[in-house]
């Protein structure tokens, strides 16, 4: 008696086809399987890379909360000739919670060929950053002497209106 013989004895053709399409059935199932428990392994994490470059740890960025507008007091001058400008561009500030101090010509008679001149103190750097995200392109002034802790936003020929800044987000890497 051959391995032929002996394997399909007493069978007819119609079972072995049913067997042969079960085990290919049971076949594709396990294959289907295994490659989602190998994909969920590495999704999850279950599973590293070997290679470390493959998947870098992001480092831990330092991120200092910006102060907000309603701590920043700004004065607004115009520097330039077109009338109302400093009290247009302060409204368009106090809409967005600044406190807003002096309102007109700039007293330095100063030409200001940018968006905005932004003058400030020693201290109030982080502030005037802040105020320079409402003025693209300003030009950003470091009085060393000046200690009074209020901003000064002089607009200049470029100016054209005050932009809308949304806050800034926590980066999810922050120290």
């Amino acid at each position: 008696m051959s391995y032929g013989d002996y394997h399909e004895a007493g069978r007819t053709s119609a079972e072995r086809r049913r067997r042969r399409g079960a085990l290919t059935m049971l076949l594709v199932f396990m294959l289907l399987f295994g490659t989602f428990g190998i994909a969920l392994a590495f999704n999850q994490g279950w599973v590293a890379d070997r290679n470390p470059l493959a998947n870098p740890t992001p480092e831990c960025v330092e991120w200092v909360q910006p102060p907000p507008p309603r701590d920043i007091t700004v004065n607004v001058y115009n520097a330039t000739s077109r009338r109302g400008l400093a009290v247009e561009a302060s409204t368009l500030l106090a809409g967005q919670k600044f406190r807003i101090g002096r309102v007109g010509n700039d007293p330095q008679r100063a030409t200001v060929e940018q968006t905005a001149e932004i003058r400030y103190g020693t201290r109030t750097k982080p502030q005037a950053q802040v105020l320079a995200t409402r003025f693209p392109g300003a030009k950003m002034v470091e009085q060393k002497d000046r200690v009074d802790g209020i901003l000064d936003v002089v607009l200049g020929d470029k100016y054209e209106k005050v932009k809308a800044v949304k806050d800034p987000v926590r980066p999810t890497n922050a120290c």
